[in-house]
């Protein structure tokens, strides 16, 4: 990002607002839409989910990669200016222990908003009978007063959240 990439970020900060970014290609839907009562009914939180159409998960922000699953399908992170995120790849799909997942990352590691984190086989996930539906909750959302959600066909790197401080 570089010192000119901080303080941009340090500016949309003091400002209120923090934008999260696709971390992959997909169909934005409502996180309410989601075929899992734990993410449908904002149990850990409020957020969007993608229908993916690639494998590729990227970070949607910049931040360090707090946990990474030890089944792969899903990493948690902590943005720059303290936003906490889980990202998880699929329904049920912990129950696969690591099939069809890849990690490109490291736990504790420093990332860029697009930064490769995980690969996922989506036609294998589905072959097993899993939705491999992408959701990204804010779990520490009560630190916001409001969150703008994008709509529509999103590539990796499309703003798709915007939360207010």
């Amino acid at each position: 990002m570089g010192i000119f990439g901080s303080l941009i970020s340090s500016f949309r900060s003091s400002f209120g607002t923090v934008v999260l970014y696709a971390p992959t290609d997909g169909e934005l839907m409502d996180i309410t839409e989601v075929p899992d009562e734990t993410f449908s009914q904002k149990i850990l939180g409020d957020g969007i989910a993608i229908r993916p159409t690639s494998g590729r998960i990227c970070a949607p922000c910049d931040g360090v990669l707090e946990t990474i699953m030890e089944s792969r399908h899903a990493f948690s992170m902590t943005a720059d200016d303290g936003t906490e995120l889980l990202i998880h790849v699929g329904v049920d799909t912990v129950e696969l222990k690591g099939r069809h997942f890849t990690s490109r990352n490291s736990e504790k590691n420093m990332v860029k908003k697009g930064d490769l984190v995980l690969e996922a086989d989506l036609d294998a996930i589905r072959a097993d009978g899993y939705d491999p539906v992408t959701i990204i909750i804010v779990l520490n959302g009560d630190r916001f007063s409001g969150m703008d959600k994008g709509a529509g066909t999103v590539r990796q790197g499309d703003e798709v959240l915007r939360l207010k401080k």
